[in-house]
């Protein structure tokens, strides 16, 4: 199968790329290496022939040209999605990038998208009783990342509705793991590697949903 992974270059996406390229599909990464590093994928070059890297920006006019020529047959879109920041600025980019995808994809005669949100962006606070988190707990999101997350899938809807795109969207967790160089876990990992000591924000009770990368991979695959 050929499929095109959008932040393929990144922390999360590189490994998906490690991941689809084991199972034998093709993949166009599509990168603009704003957050990501072609470091990452230095084993998925070094495979074979069936990587192919496109240095753009998703919300550009080539990603639509790209895709026509490609015609991936899946679309993994992993970019963008956790644009820095919390105003307008950043939803809007969030937003803007799948929306673009979305109509590249619809565009090329793409069967499905996949797309992974960053749940707790998504989800109001959860009781020690709620966890785990189903499906069907209310969307309540208190950020603009949140507003943002929650267009997304609207616009997913839409497009499954009006356009036969299919799609499936993980609420992934903070997913950490090797290549991170951002983040709590990555800067407490980092710090032991130095002998240097590190600070845990808050009073040491706070909880946090943390996934590793291999089983966010895994999701991603089984997708």
């Amino acid at each position: 199968m050929r499929v095109l992974v959008t932040g393929g270059a990144g922390f999360l996406g590189s490994h998906l790329v490690d991941r689809l390229l084991a199972e034998g599909h093709t993949v166009e990464v599509v990168d603009d290496l704003s957050g990501g590093s072609l470091g990452n994928l230095a084993d998925a070059r070094a495979s074979g022939g069936r990587l192919s890297f496109h240095r753009l920006d998703v919300r550009g006019p080539d990603l639509a040209a790209l895709l026509g020529r490609r015609r991936p047959e899946l679309v993994y879109h992993l970019a963008r999605l956790g644009a820095a920041g919390d105003g307008a600025a950043a939803a809007g980019t969030t937003l803007t990038a799948a929306m673009a995808l979305l109509g590249a994809a619809c565009a090329c005669g793409a069967g499905k998208v996949v797309v992974a949100l960053p749940a707790a962006e998504l989800y109001a606070e959860a009781s020690s009783r709620q966890l785990p988190v189903r499906e069907s707990h209310p969307l309540e999101p208190r950020t603009a990342a949140g507003v943002a997350a929650r267009a997304v899938l609207d616009a997913l809807r839409l497009w499954r509705e009006r356009h036969d795109l299919e799609h499936t969207a993980l609420a992934l967790g903070a997913v950490y793991g090797p290549r991170q160089v951002t983040g709590p876990v990555a800067g407490i990992a980092a710090a032991v590697a130095r002998g240097e000591a590190f600070e845990v924000a808050g009073d040491g009770r706070q909880t946090d949903d943390y996934v590793y990368v291999d089983d966010a991979v895994d999701a991603l695959a089984r997708a």
